[in-house]
């Protein structure tokens, strides 16, 4: 058998350590030790996933109901011609980072067929966003797209939307409650989690990147401390990717 590695999302369904469908794959077809590979995206989903939980509670609802109202009550009534607000960046770490993250999207967004680094219009425009929100220019110019579907399984949702709020909150009648929170998460994608995510489906460099999310979360915590235990509760649920094995690639 030529098999060598099996890559899949990571519910138990799949890496049960009886009757995962990975475990019985290795064991039963197999037959012989491979390398797992769990999907990146999914598993940084679950992390940007415990942090909006942290921060806005426990929903059951299949849309986010901020986002959904934003969308269909709030964005026809916005003047998108106005200045918006740009994120304050507030100490040596963060103006680092800043400009890290800025050498990263702008490289994403301008290196030749971008589209294997961002095959869907969202991930194109998360970047912008995020530039946008940073204060940094945006190649090609910046322009608004109408705000699309809200539901929990559209990957990058969060990004998308917490980043229009943020940067329109001068137009908008948010209790300061909500739009602090607000600021958190824009705050916390931004600096840790846009650039990580969208490089997230990089093969070779995954386990690094792995690496490096988690080293960054130790470094925010000391500025949102409760945003980044939410985020390394759930990103600890997967510490076997960062293996010697997969760190080497």
């Amino acid at each position: 058998d030529k098999t060598r590695a099996l890559v899949f999302d990571t519910p138990s369904n799949n890496t049960g350590v009886y009757q995962g469908a990975a475990t019985r794959l290795e064991k039963d077809h197999v037959q012989n030790k491979v390398c797992w590979c769990g999907c990146r995206h999914h598993t940084s989903e679950l992390v940007l996933k415990a942090v909006f939980k942290r921060l806005f509670g426990k929903s059951t609802s299949p849309d986010y109901p901020l986002f959904k109202q934003f969308r269909d009550e709030t964005w026809m009534t916005l003047d998108l011609s106005l200045p918006v607000v740009n994120l304050t960046i507030r100490d040596d770490w963060e103006v680092q980072q800043r400009e890290r993250v800025i050498a990263d999207l702008t490289y994403y967004l301008t290196v030749p067929n971008s589209k294997k680094l961002l095959p869907r219009d969202d991930y194109a425009e998360a970047a912008r966003l995020t530039l946008h929100v940073l204060g940094a220019p945006v190649p090609g110019g910046f322009s608004w797209r109408r705000p699309g579907a809200v539901h929990r399984a559209r990957f990058g949702a969060v990004i998308l939307y917490s980043s229009k709020i943020f940067l329109l909150q001068g137009q908008l009648k948010y209790d300061s409650l909500v739009m602090a929170k607000i600021e958190r998460i824009v705050r916390f994608c931004c600096l840790i989690y846009t650039s990580h995510w969208l490089k997230s489906s990089i093969g070779a460099d995954a386990a690094f990147n792995d690496l490096q999310l988690y080293q960054n979360l130790h470094t925010y915590s000391e500025i949102d401390n409760p945003t980044c235990e939410a985020a390394l509760k759930s990103l600890q649920r997967h510490l076997w990717y960062l293996t010697e094995e997969l760190v080497i690639f």
